[in-house]
């Protein structure tokens, strides 16, 4: 006769909360205590900036899901101190090198926009990493919990945006886009429970000629599949003209005015 233990239900649910545990070990934790409202996501459209200027490349919008005596802070020690995005020349190369930026900046702010209600920033990355396969990573750590890094309690949000600033020496005609891997956001949780749920998270992000940005005073050919095309202006500085093709590839030329 074979004895059986019998498992009850709570006990079940514990051991399905350690092999979840044991799955995310590598990455993300699945059970953080944070939620992305709105998902990541890179440049508005194909943007233009002139040398010397500061662009806004990424965004997205956070907030503690659960107001559950559980904070939520940007940045988990040890793993990933803040944020983490890529910047690589575009799908179509244009020949972007890291030189033609200066540093990329990390602000915490209550809307999608950079501006100059948003205060100075709360990290920076400098020198800049232009590359598909090394990531730039913004370290908030050395700051305290609370403060620009708490999430606030759902519904109240949090905008974390990172802008980019180019060389004064800049290549005129160059462009870079970002990509972002799943996860790319560190969260730290405390008060209760005293461990909290620490983990990852954050939207995958690909690169594309389509949210992007050029530098300069330029005329960008975008080509593409289909017919047609639409010229887009920028503060009458030059103009982005989207020629579509039927041959399906997608070609980036330059045209200095």
């Amino acid at each position: 006769m074979t004895a059986r233990i019998a498992i009850g239900r709570p006990a079940r649910l514990l051991g399905l909360c350690l092999a979840v545990l044991a799955l995310s070990a590598g990455r993300a934790l699945a059970i953080v205590d944070a939620d992305e409202v709105t998902a990541a996501s890179g440049p508005a459209g194909v943007l233009q900036a002139n040398p010397g200027t500061e662009v806004q490349i990424y965004q997205v919008e956070l907030y503690d899901q659960n107001p559950n005596g559980v904070n939520a802070d940007l940045g988990l020690a040890g793993t990933n101190p803040g944020l983490q995005l890529y910047v690589t020349d575009l799908p179509t190369p244009t020949g972007f090198k890291a030189a033609d930026l200066v540093e990329l900046r990390l602000y915490a702010s209550n809307d999608a926009i950079l501006d100059g209600g948003d205060g100075a920033p709360i990290a920076t990355v400098n020198p800049v990493t232009v590359s598909e396969t090394s990531f730039n990573q913004f370290d908030v750590t050395g700051l305290p919990l609370g403060g620009v890094r708490r999430l606030p309690n759902n519904p109240v949000t949090v905008w974390f945006i990172v802008s980019a600033v180019l060389s004064d020496a800049a290549t005129l005609g160059r462009a870079f886009t970002v990509k972002a891997d799943t996860p790319h956001i560190g969260i730290t949780n405390s008060g209760f429970p005293p461990v909290g749920f620490n983990g990852e998270l954050g939207s995958m992000i690909g690169p594309s000629n389509g949210q992007s940005v050029v530098v300069g005073d330029q005329v960008i050919f975008l080509v593409a599949t289909g017919g047609g095309g639409v010229s887009i202006p920028f503060g009458g500085e030059g103009a982005i003209l989207v020629v579509l093709l039927a041959s399906g590839s997608l070609v980036l030329y330059r045209r200095q005015r």
